[in-house]
């Protein structure tokens, strides 16, 4: 795969939610849109669809989002995203938990929870290693949370999660390796971007 943000980072994201793309018509929870991209993209294959796209209060990215009769944008908290909750068979959330640490992404996971548990999907991209490690602060200034460069959470972290809400989780086949990066003052790391589906059987 390319870096996020190119069309196959976008498939990739898309591939992750097959089953319901496949299935059902989409309503699809994208958790830090960034400008819609992916709706963008996904509107490019199907019609019979509803994109909903959520961004931090003080992200700039929504002025860029585009306009589409299928589309509805907002922010964290928001009444926007209790609707997207509520309505969404499918989640994705491609490197958000990739800047966080795994409390914060352990509440989001909660409050997206409602989305797997009955039967949906949710997919997230983040950095897997033996142990958390967060790198490197102040990745997005205009976040409400602490964020980083580089966040690296564990299996065991992800499958507790699981367990305690009935849920399962799958390490997808396709990744994106970033290569051997310098991080802080570790030695050169080998990052790479794991897709995990979360699901309920």
């Amino acid at each position: 795969l390319k870096a996020p943000g190119s069309k196959q980072w976008y498939a990739a994201l898309l591939s992750s939610i097959n089953q319901t793309i496949e299935n059902k018509p989409v309503t699809l929870l994208d958790y830090g849109c960034g400008n819609g991209a992916l709706g963008n993209y996904l509107s490019g294959f199907i019609s019979d669809f509803q994109y909903y796209g959520l961004e931090p209060s003080n992200s700039p990215m929504l002025k860029d989002a585009p306009e589409h009769a299928c589309f509805g944008f907002g922010h964290f908290g928001s009444g926007t995203e209790s609707l997207a909750i509520k309505q969404s068979n499918c989640a994705t959330l491609g490197s958000v938990f990739t800047h966080l640490r795994w409390s914060e992404c352990r509440k989001i996971l909660e409050k997206l929870s409602p989305i797997a548990e009955r039967e949906g999907e949710i997919c997230f991209t983040c950095f897997l290693d033996s142990e958390e490690k967060c790198i490197s602060g102040d990745h997005y200034p205009y976040s409400e949370v602490e964020t980083f460069h580089y966040s690296f959470i564990t299996i065991e972290q992800i499958e507790e999660f699981c367990a305690k809400r009935g849920l399962k989780y799958l390490v997808l086949p396709f990744y994106y390796d970033l290569g051997q990066r310098k991080i802080g003052l570790l030695r050169k790391t080998n990052v790479i971007h794991r897709f995990i589906r979360i699901f309920k059987e």
